[in-house]
C-alpha cells in the first residue's frame, strides 16, 4: 500500500494505492481518498499504546 498526496477538484487530498499483485511493478489499484480538502501530507505513527 502506498500513502500519498495528489491535487483533486482544485484541493490537495490524501490517498492509498494497492497493489493489486504485492509486488511493487504495477498493477496499482487507486482507493477513494481519505481526507479532502486540502489535507496536505501525512504521515504514519504509532501510538504509544502500540496501535
Amino acid at each position: 500500500m502506498m500513502l500519498w498526496s495528489s491535487y483533486k477538484e482544485d484541493s490537495y487530498v490524501q490517498t492509498i494505492a494497492r497493489s493489486t499483485s504485492s509486488r511493487l511493478e504495477r498493477p496499482w489499484e487507486q482507493l477513494d481518498p481519505l481526507v479532502k480538502e486540502d489535507s496536505v501530507h501525512g504521515m504514519l505513527f504509532r501510538t504509544f499504546d502500540g496501535y
